[in-house]
Protein backbone atom coordinates (compact mmCIF):
# COMPACT_ATOMS: atom_id res chain seq x y z
CA UNK A 1 0.00 0.00 0.00
CA UNK A 2 2.89 2.34 0.73
CA UNK A 3 4.30 1.74 -2.77
CA UNK A 4 0.96 2.72 -4.33
CA UNK A 5 0.97 5.94 -2.31
CA UNK A 6 4.57 6.74 -3.36
CA UNK A 7 3.72 6.17 -7.03
CA UNK A 8 0.71 8.48 -6.86
CA UNK A 9 2.82 11.15 -5.14
CA UNK A 10 5.48 10.78 -7.86
CA UNK A 11 2.87 11.25 -10.58
CA UNK A 12 1.42 14.33 -8.86
CA UNK A 13 4.84 15.91 -8.30
CA UNK A 14 5.97 15.27 -11.89
CA UNK A 15 2.75 16.57 -13.40
CA UNK A 16 2.73 19.69 -11.22
CA UNK A 17 6.38 20.42 -11.95
CA UNK A 18 6.09 19.80 -15.67
CA UNK A 19 2.96 21.90 -16.12
CA UNK A 20 4.72 24.76 -14.35
CA UNK A 21 7.81 24.56 -16.59
CA UNK A 22 8.07 27.10 -19.37
CA UNK A 23 7.27 26.01 -22.92
CA UNK A 24 10.37 25.15 -24.84
CA UNK A 25 10.95 26.70 -28.24
CA UNK A 26 12.97 23.92 -29.85
CA UNK A 27 11.43 20.98 -31.70
CA UNK A 28 11.55 17.89 -29.50
CA UNK A 29 9.62 15.55 -31.77
CA UNK A 30 12.62 13.30 -32.44
CA UNK A 31 13.18 12.89 -28.70
CA UNK A 32 9.54 11.94 -28.09
CA UNK A 33 9.09 9.52 -31.00
CA UNK A 34 10.68 6.56 -29.16
CA UNK A 35 8.57 7.26 -26.08
CA UNK A 36 5.34 7.38 -28.08
CA UNK A 37 6.38 4.25 -29.98
CA UNK A 38 6.98 2.44 -26.67
CA UNK A 39 3.47 3.34 -25.48
CA UNK A 40 1.98 2.25 -28.81
CA UNK A 41 3.88 -1.06 -28.63
CA UNK A 42 2.49 -1.79 -25.16
CA UNK A 43 -1.07 -0.89 -26.23
CA UNK A 44 -0.71 -3.17 -29.27
CA UNK A 45 0.38 -6.04 -27.01
CA UNK A 46 4.02 -6.00 -28.16
CA UNK A 47 7.15 -5.73 -25.99
CA UNK A 48 8.94 -2.39 -25.90
CA UNK A 49 11.53 -2.68 -28.67
CA UNK A 50 13.66 0.39 -27.94
CA UNK A 51 16.96 -0.31 -26.23
CA UNK A 52 16.84 3.18 -24.69
CA UNK A 53 13.48 2.77 -22.90
CA UNK A 54 13.06 0.47 -19.94
CA UNK A 55 10.43 -0.13 -17.28
CA UNK A 56 11.62 0.60 -13.74
CA UNK A 57 11.58 -2.47 -11.47
CA UNK A 58 9.22 -0.70 -9.06
CA UNK A 59 6.95 0.80 -11.74
CA UNK A 60 3.27 0.16 -11.23
CA UNK A 61 0.17 0.41 -13.36
CA UNK A 62 -2.89 2.05 -11.85
CA UNK A 63 -5.78 0.82 -14.02
CA UNK A 64 -9.18 1.84 -12.71
CA UNK A 65 -9.37 0.11 -9.31
CA UNK A 66 -6.48 -2.28 -10.08
CA UNK A 67 -2.87 -1.71 -9.07
CA UNK A 68 -0.33 -4.02 -10.74
CA UNK A 69 3.41 -4.28 -11.31
CA UNK A 70 3.92 -2.75 -14.78
CA UNK A 71 6.54 -5.28 -15.90
CA UNK A 72 4.22 -8.19 -15.11
CA UNK A 73 1.39 -6.51 -17.05
CA UNK A 74 3.49 -5.75 -20.16
CA UNK A 75 5.07 -9.22 -20.15
CA UNK A 76 1.67 -10.93 -19.95
CA UNK A 77 2.38 -12.45 -16.52
CA UNK A 78 -0.48 -10.55 -14.89
CA UNK A 79 -3.82 -12.26 -15.36
CA UNK A 80 -5.92 -9.52 -13.73
CA UNK A 81 -5.47 -6.75 -16.33
CA UNK A 82 -3.94 -5.96 -19.70
CA UNK A 83 -3.00 -2.74 -21.47
CA UNK A 84 -3.55 -4.28 -24.90
CA UNK A 85 -6.30 -2.44 -26.74
CA UNK A 86 -8.42 -3.87 -29.53
CA UNK A 87 -8.09 -2.77 -33.15
CA UNK A 88 -11.20 -0.55 -33.03
CA UNK A 89 -9.49 1.81 -30.58
CA UNK A 90 -7.11 4.50 -31.80
CA UNK A 91 -5.15 7.46 -30.44
CA UNK A 92 -6.96 10.75 -30.92
CA UNK A 93 -4.96 13.14 -28.73
CA UNK A 94 -1.45 13.26 -27.27
CA UNK A 95 -0.11 15.69 -24.67
CA UNK A 96 3.66 15.73 -24.21
CA UNK A 97 5.48 17.62 -21.46
CA UNK A 98 9.15 17.62 -20.50
CA UNK A 99 10.97 19.64 -17.86
CA UNK A 100 13.61 22.24 -18.70
CA UNK A 101 16.52 19.93 -17.85
CA UNK A 102 15.01 17.27 -20.18
CA UNK A 103 15.34 14.46 -17.66
CA UNK A 104 11.67 13.98 -16.72
CA UNK A 105 8.43 14.06 -18.64
CA UNK A 106 5.04 12.58 -19.15
CA UNK A 107 2.75 11.68 -22.00
CA UNK A 108 -1.02 11.62 -21.80
CA UNK A 109 -2.64 9.69 -24.63
CA UNK A 110 -6.39 9.73 -25.27
CA UNK A 111 -7.78 6.70 -27.10
CA UNK A 112 -11.29 5.90 -28.20
CA UNK A 113 -13.24 3.54 -30.42
CA UNK A 114 -14.23 4.33 -34.00
CA UNK A 115 -17.70 5.30 -32.81
CA UNK A 116 -16.20 7.89 -30.40
CA UNK A 117 -17.41 6.01 -27.36
CA UNK A 118 -15.50 4.36 -24.56
CA UNK A 119 -12.78 7.01 -24.20
CA UNK A 120 -9.66 5.99 -22.26
CA UNK A 121 -6.71 8.06 -21.05
CA UNK A 122 -3.17 6.75 -20.51
CA UNK A 123 -0.68 8.87 -18.54
CA UNK A 124 2.90 7.61 -18.56
CA UNK A 125 5.63 9.19 -16.41
CA UNK A 126 9.20 8.98 -17.71
CA UNK A 127 12.52 9.80 -16.02
CA UNK A 128 15.97 9.75 -17.60
CA UNK A 129 18.74 7.78 -15.91
CA UNK A 130 22.38 9.00 -15.81
CA UNK A 131 23.23 6.99 -18.95
CA UNK A 132 20.52 8.82 -20.91
CA UNK A 133 17.99 5.99 -21.12
CA UNK A 134 14.32 6.77 -20.51
CA UNK A 135 12.71 4.82 -17.68
CA UNK A 136 8.96 4.35 -17.36
CA UNK A 137 8.27 5.10 -13.69
CA UNK A 138 4.48 4.93 -13.60
CA UNK A 139 1.49 4.34 -15.87
CA UNK A 140 -2.10 5.32 -15.10
CA UNK A 141 -5.01 4.24 -17.26
CA UNK A 142 -8.62 5.22 -16.85
CA UNK A 143 -11.06 2.34 -17.01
Amino acid sequence: MLTKFKTLILINICCSFLFAAQAQEKDQSSQWKPLIKAIQDVLAGHPIESRNIIIAPGAYLAFGDKYENLKSVTSGESKTCSLKEDSTRGAVQVVLKINDSEDAGFITLKTQTDKETNVRYHTVVFMKDPSGDWIIEAWHTSS
